[in-house]
């Protein structure tokens, strides 16, 4: 603005200047031509020297308006400088910034897709942990059921035992299971009884009663798997969402310590018995543990077992016939008692439920039978009977 103003001023002075040497140069020129008539040759000198200095001002104010526009030109150039670098200087710290925000952002994916890895990797674990805690769970739940199941059967087949009124055979398991006549006789080492005191089956009874919660025992031909406590089905080796909501360790543990306290109370019957047993002469019992009455004036035929050895049987011309007489029931002789080993199914809960597992030992009654009029062929029927 300022060079503007002072261009301005510049040109004013000059036309001014100017103007005014060209008006005295006329005025000069008419005063002449006027007062002589002719110009001479001094009057020209006049105009030719004020042309000359007209020329030598348009110089001067042309060298002056040229110096005007290096200045402006030497400016502009240094403002362009100025701008060149301020935007070099701002495209450098751009640039590095822009540099500094990738490697950030760089180092920010690397973290998340580490972070994420883990992360899977994590989800993969749990997911194995929550598949091995419900294999865990399945099995525990079935190897529950199959327990419980498991001593509801037999405390079921004691209280069918003790429910049995006295004399009445105990059903067989399948008709297939008797013996013929004639068939094949099986050593007396293989017959087996298990002989239980009525404290033992009332302590059973009391297991049964602290495992059914207080509801009563559920009928012989119901299956331990429609208990009370498992209404739903076991599908699958596993127990139906409905079941019973118990703490699975807490049961077990309770479970098995009754368990093993029943077993202790059996052992020390079975010393108690063992201490106080009686004479070794034994009465003679039939198959039902009931004395047996020899028809009078007949031939008595022993078939014992492997502690008493069956005697001489007497041959007779005609067809045996066997007695019986059913007499008050006598007290059963001081024999000992068989600890009720309960064999559940081979499961790794109740192998650790009931690690001293062991068959029942066999333990042999003495069977008296009185014949009379004995056949040649009465032994077999004697052996079968014994059987």
């Amino acid at each position: 603005v300022r060079f503007q103003q002072q261009q301005q001023q510049q040109q004013a002075e000059s036309a001014t200047a100017v103007a005014a040497v060209a008006a005295r140069a006329a005025a000069e020129g008419s005063a002449g031509a006027a007062v002589r008539g002719r110009g001479s040759p001094r009057d020209n000198e006049h105009i030719w020297k004020a042309l000359r200095e007209l020329q030598e001002l348009v110089v001067h104010e042309s060298e002056h308006r040229a110096a005007g526009l290096r200045e402006v030109l030497g400016v502009l150039g240094q403002g362009v400088e100025q701008l060149r670098g301020e935007q070099a200087r701002h495209m450098t710290d751009v640039e590095s910034r822009s540099r500094a925000e990738s490697r950030r952002i760089a180092q920010r994916q690397t973290a998340s897709q580490g972070r994420h890895v883990e992360h899977e990797k994590r989800a993969e674990t749990l997911e194995l942990r929550i598949d091995a805690l419900a294999q865990a769970l399945a099995a525990e739940r079935c190897a529950r059921a199959e327990a419980v199941a498991w001593v509801e059967e037999r405390v079921r087949e004691v209280q069918l035992d003790r429910s049995l009124p006295v004399g009445s055979p105990r059903p067989l398991p399948a008709p297939e299971a008797a013996t013929a006549p004639g068939a094949d006789v099986p050593p007396p080492s293989r017959v087996t009884a298990q002989v239980v005191t009525s404290q033992s089956l009332q302590r059973l009874g009391a297991l049964e009663a602290r495992l059914d919660g207080g509801r009563p025992a559920p009928d012989g031909g119901r299956s331990g798997r429609t208990s009370p406590r498992f209404p739903s089905s076991v599908e699958g080796g596993a127990v139906g969402d409905e079941a019973r909501p118990t703490a699975t360790e807490g049961t077990l543990g309770r479970l098995r310590g009754q368990l093993e306290g029943l077993r202790l109370e059996l052992a020390n019957e079975a010393e108690g018995h063992a201490a106080r047993r009686a004479a070794p002469s034994v009465p003679a019992l039939d198959g039902m543990g009931l004395p047996c009455a020899a028809a009078g004036g007949d031939e008595s035929a022993d078939v014992g077992t492997s502690e008493h050895p069956p005697g001489s049987l007497q041959s007779s011309r005609s067809v045996p016939v066997y007695r019986y007489t059913v007499g008050p029931p006598a007290q059963l002789p001081h024999m000992p008692v068989q600890s009720l080993d309960m064999q559940a199914p081979t499961t790794p809960r109740l192998a650790q439920m009931a690690p001293s597992a062991s068959p029942p030992q066999a333990s042999f009654v003495p069977i008296h039978v009185a014949v009379s009029n004995a056949a040649p062929h009465a032994g077999t029927a004697m052996a079968g009977l014994a059987a």
